[in-house]
């Protein structure tokens, strides 16, 4: 009888699933990322996350491209080859001074970056946050001073409607998003319900708050014109 593979560990479902993300990520491959996110619940979809970033924690310019996925940036492998890709840049930028991409950075559909580390952001080299700052209108952050000072000017609003045209243009059958159960991402829970987002989850996070997530229907919407 082989006693081959004998008390060693068997590769469970998120560790296939991460290797093969993993791949895809080397290949450029947004595609077969697609057939990888686009089919699994919620919470299997942020360990295959968690898993992937964590995979290519040393290879930056990977990390940075995944960066650029999800943030809509690159949606076939045609984009690969566009001149310029500022999300990815800018993503890079981030994670060589120390920022931790979906944990202290979040790249969104939309082709944006939003600030969840505040604080980290603010201790990196003032030319680093130039450069940052310089590449949007506005970045958002989760301090109150950022919320006071673009609050009430439509802003959250014409980003979410922009996300959601482009969705639609590409025909994806949904959107999803995530935020978080306090006080400071109440207008905002509103704002995605009024546009038809509606709650597929929840989960807690090391901030003691839970995060809820979301989710937008597009198939109907696309069909109905």
């Amino acid at each position: 009888m082989s006693g081959k593979g004998f008390g060693q560990r068997q590769p469970t479902k998120i560790d296939k699933l991460v290797e093969s993300t993993v791949r895809y990520c080397h290949k450029r491959h947004p595609e077969a990322l697609d057939q990888i996110f686009d089919n699994l619940p919620v919470k299997l979809n942020q360990q295959v996350l968690d898993g992937t970033v964590a995979a290519l924690k040393k290879d930056i310019d990977s990390l940075s491209w995944l960066c650029g996925y999800f943030a809509s940036e690159i949606n076939s492998t045609s984009d690969n080859d566009k001149p310029y890709h500022p999300i990815t840049l800018l993503s890079k930028l981030l994670i060589k001074s120390g920022m931790q991409p979906f944990v202290d950075f979040m790249p969104y559909i939309g082709c944006r970056i939003s600030i969840l580390n505040n604080d980290k952001f603010e201790a990196l080299p003032p030319r680093v946050q130039a450069v940052v700052k310089e590449g949007f209108d506005v970045v958002e952050t989760s301090g109150e001073e950022a919320q006071r000072q673009f609050r009430g000017k439509g802003i959250g609003k014409e980003l979410l409607d922009f996300t959601i045209d482009l969705a639609k243009a590409k025909a994806k059958r949904y959107l999803r998003l995530y935020t978080w159960e306090h006080s400071s991402s109440y207008v905002a829970r509103m704002l995605y319900l009024k546009r038809g987002f509606y709650q597929i989850g929840e989960s807690p996070n090391k901030s003691g708050f839970k995060t809820i997530y979301l989710e937008l229907q597009l198939d109907s919407i696309i069909h109905s014109g």
